[in-house]
């Protein structure tokens, strides 16, 4: 009987590592909303989803570190108008891992298009991780870390200490004589 009266207490304490199915669709509701909120540019509705502590890193401040929402409404206002018009990102959540009962590890894929650097029907995929937790009742992010996903092969890097090609260079065309005969060009 204490055995059996251990067994079930451990399996209570223990981290759930598969989010339910409520807590899952609750978060994917949550991390749905920042497509809205982005193609919006309504910061208020982005304000809703971070939690005041929250943390962001991405392309979007040169791979810096931001910390508190107030700071990371600020980096998205700046980017209003700045080449986001007409953006489109499209988000799909691959992978909800919960944590204990109130925060769970969120993989999301994300797709942009309309983008006026990427042109005309191109797309860029990126992919993000993000921490959620479950603060009076809604799930907010707490920590988001997004990046860019490169496709094809990288350059080959040269080992270490092998020696780099040169690409040879042109001689530089040797000046014509000056004749004394011909008046000086100012």
């Amino acid at each position: 009987m204490m055995r059996e009266i251990l067994v079930v207490a451990v399996l209570l304490a223990a981290p759930a590592y598969g989010a339910s199915p409520s807590a899952e669709a609750a978060i994917k509701a949550a991390v749905g909303r920042i497509d809205t909120c982005v193609g919006n540019q309504d910061m208020k509705c982005l304000g809703e989803l971070f939690a005041d502590d929250a943390t962001f890193g991405g392309p979007e401040n040169g791979g810096k570190l931001i910390t508190g929402k107030p700071a990371i409404l600020r980096t998205f206002e700046k980017m209003k108008g700045s080449g986001t018009d007409g953006v489109k990102q499209v988000r799909t959540v691959e992978r909800v891992r919960l944590i204990g009962t109130d925060r769970a590890l969120v993989d999301t894929s994300v797709k942009l298009s309309g983008a006026k650097d990427l042109g005309d029907g191109v797309s860029q995929a990126w992919h993000a991780v993000m921490l959620v937790r479950l603060e009076d009742g809604k799930w907010l992010l707490e920590d988001v870390r997004s990046y860019v996903v490169v496709t094809g092969s990288p350059p080959t890097p040269v080992p270490l200490g092998s020696p780099v090609p040169i690409e040879p260079t042109k001689a530089p065309e040797p000046e014509k004589p000056v004749d004394a005969a011909e008046p000086a060009k100012p």
